[in-house]
């Protein structure tokens, strides 16, 4: 049986836990007996890469083991994951990409999850470079927002004329109307979401909400739109779940 470098790691995890906040289930899985070999083989991209030198110079030591573990973890959770070797050099940019919010735990765990997804022959066949760049791009607002609206068929969105803002509501409560404070026009702009214009017909029931929140805010040029994932926009969340 292969050795796995889990099992390394997980002598350490004493003192890793102490420096990174770790998720439990993730804390209870490093001390457990070494995953299966494959999982194992996933994590040698991480030590034999070495990311680079800047990447080196960014992330902490402990950050990167914790990506690792994570990683292999998420890809051990799927019965019939099958190592796709031939996306060595893919996942080598991931981990580099990862390192500007390997710092955060949601962003951690986003990359971790793009990263199982990448490695595993039957979850990566429209997984491109174009996929760690543009979650690197992301705040870890920004990409909590992103699932949230994922869980909607659409969202619907109310955009103000001066100042221009945009609100959205993720639930039929008026209380999870919201200001997106320029997270919508980014997540456009990486062509995750469009922007249209909102089916009064068909959804008028969302619109006393929006319109009570406009005359609380002395708006009298406003438009209600909806937002939709693209269909590079579903992939995406596929691939970071």
């Amino acid at each position: 049986m292969d050795s796995d470098p889990i099992t390394e790691v997980a002598k350490a995890s004493g003192k890793i836990a102490d420096a990174v906040k770790v998720p439990d289930e993730v804390k209870n899985e490093v001390l457990l007996p070494a995953a299966t070999s494959i999982g194992g083989r996933l994590g040698r991209f991480f030590k034999r890469n070495q990311v680079n030198q800047r990447a080196s110079e960014i992330v902490e030591e402990q950050f990167l083991e914790q990506l690792s573990k994570e990683a292999s973890l998420y890809f051990n959770n799927h019965p019939s994951a099958t190592l796709d070797e031939a996306k060595e050099r893919l996942i080598y940019k991931q981990i580099d990409d990862s390192t500007y919010s390997i710092d955060n735990d949601d962003m951690r765990t986003l990359f971790a999850k793009l990263i199982a997804h990448t490695a595993d022959k039957n979850t990566n066949t429209d997984i491109s470079p174009h996929y760690s760049q543009v979650l690197s791009n992301l705040s870890p607002s920004t990409a909590q927002l992103l699932l949230s609206m994922s869980k909607n068929s659409y969202t619907p969105m109310l955009e103000t004329a001066d100042p221009r803002e945009i609100f959205i509501q993720l639930d039929r409560l008026p209380s999870s109307i919201q200001n997106t404070n320029g997270a919508i026009d980014q997540l456009a702009s990486l062509g995750l979401i469009e922007l249209d214009t909102l089916h009064v017909t068909e959804r008028a029931t969302l619109l006393e909400a929006f319109i009570a929140k406009v005359n609380q805010l002395n708006q009298n040029q406003y438009r209600l739109g909806e937002i939709t994932f693209t269909e590079f926009g579903n992939s995406f969340i596929n691939s970071i779940k």
